[in-house]
């Protein structure tokens, strides 16, 4: 049995999302800038909601455009959470950024 190349695709563009969203917490854990965290991980969770969702679509129907655009939200989710954990360890951004703000 083979995997179709729309599934490898699909998981691994939630990879990168997982990577991200992982990576950019523990950068934030290790660095003590979680004063807030509750918030942002309620916001985060739901976001890998959208991830894991764009997955379990894209790659059982590739051909529905919903799947792939879940899976976009989840990658640029994990993006954005990686590159403000990297901006806040070099003194970029000297707080972390409420959820509230990245909806604006």
């Amino acid at each position: 049995m083979s995997i179709r190349p729309s599934s490898a695709l699909a998981l691994a563009l939630w990879l990168v999302f997982a990577f991200g969203l992982g990576a950019g917490i523990t950068i934030d854990v290790a660095n003590g800038t979680t004063d807030d965290f509750p918030d942002p991980l309620i916001f985060l969770v739901s976001f890998a909601a959208f991830a894991t969702v764009g997955l379990l679509v894209a790659s059982r129907r590739p051909r529905n455009a919903i799947g792939w655009i879940f899976l976009l939200i989840g990658v640029i989710t994990g993006a954005a959470s990686l590159s403000q954990a990297v901006l806040r360890q070099v003194h970029v951004l000297p707080d972390p950024i409420p959820a509230y703000i990245l909806l604006a």
